[in-house]
């Protein structure tokens, strides 16, 4: 048996399953969201119980800084960002309102995950007074809520 024959062969499958591996990542994240490294959107939006209430909102992960935000009843703001290989991305925002600074975690991966890519690839969250909530798709309502931290 030829050795560089095998290497070849071997090297020619490797190759043919990584060109169909990214061919149905493309085709998944066409349809949906892709469960390979998926570009995930994370909304906030404020929705206070009081209308002319405005909040400040900053996010922020170890890599990256997605800046203040100022947002009135009803105002949302979004990023989109992928999830690292190590399955350590996370995102936390720090909220702004009633003359305090609260924190709650926006992305914990083994957390969110499968809740953002089974609602097409989007993390939204409503701020409220009592914490943030998480869109329930299965519910169709902002009732996953979290407590904030200090």
């Amino acid at each position: 048996m030829d050795p560089k024959g095998v290497s070849m062969r071997v090297f020619a499958l490797l190759l043919a399953f990584v060109i169909l591996f990214v061919m149905n990542a493309q085709v998944a994240e066409a349809h949906g969201c892709s469960w390979i490294l998926p570009k995930l959107y994370l909304t906030v939006e404020n929705q206070m119980d009081k209308p002319a209430t405005s909040i400040k909102v900053h996010c922020k992960s170890k890599e990256d800084d997605m800046g203040e935000h100022t947002l009135w009843n009803g105002m949302h703001t979004t990023f989109s960002f992928r999830p690292n290989v190590f399955y350590t991305t996370a995102y936390w925002c720090d909220v702004y309102w009633n003359d305090k600074w609260v924190v709650f975690d926006a992305y914990d991966h083994f957390r969110d995950i499968n809740r953002c890519c089974d609602n097409h690839c989007d993390c939204n969250w409503a701020i409220t007074s009592k914490g943030p909530c998480f869109w329930n798709r299965k519910t169709q309502k902002y009732d996953l809520c979290e407590s904030w931290r200090n």
